[in-house]
C-alpha cells in the first residue's frame, strides 16, 4: 500500500510496494507489516515463510482477515501456533475495533528454535 508522506520521508523507513509471494527472505528487514487481503490461512502461510528469516529481534505486525468470526477463538489458537512454529513470540493479539473480523497479532522474532525439540 501507499506509505503516508510524512512516514516515507523519515530516514530510517524504506519502503517497498512489493508482492510479498515474490519475497524469499526478509532477512534484510527489521521489520515486517502485513495487511494483506484474501484468505487468512494464505496470508498467515506466507507471513511464516518471512518469520523464519528475519534476525531475532525483529517486529511483526499481522492483520488477519477472517470470514467468519463465530469460531475466532479457534482460528486465533490456530494462527498463534503457526506464528510461533515459525520463531515469533507473540506479544499480543487484537480484535480491531473497527472491523470485528480482523484480528491482529503483534509479535516479535525469536531465536531460531533449536532442531532437538
Amino acid at each position: 500500500a501507499n506509505m503516508s508522506p510524512k512516514l516515507a520521508q523519515d530516514p530510517r523507513v524504506t519502503h517497498r510496494r512489493i508482492n510479498a509471494q515474490s519475497l524469499s527472505s526478509a532477512a534484510e528487514f527489521d521489520a515486517l507489516l502485513c495487511d494483506m487481503n484474501g484468505p487468512a490461512e494464505n496470508a498467515a502461510e506466507i507471513l511464516c515463510k518471512l518469520i523464519r528469516s528475519l534476525s531475532a529481534g525483529s517486529l511483526i505486525i499481522h492483520t488477519l482477515k477472517l470470514k467468519e468470526i463465530t469460531d475466532a477463538k479457534e482460528q486465533i489458537k490456530n494462527f498463534r501456533i503457526k506464528f510461533e512454529n515459525s520463531g515469533a513470540k507473540i506479544l499480543f493479539v487484537k480484535h480491531l475495533f473497527h472491523n470485528r473480523k480482523e484480528i491482529t497479532f503483534v509479535m516479535i522474532k525469536i531465536e531460531r528454535l533449536s532442531s532437538a525439540h
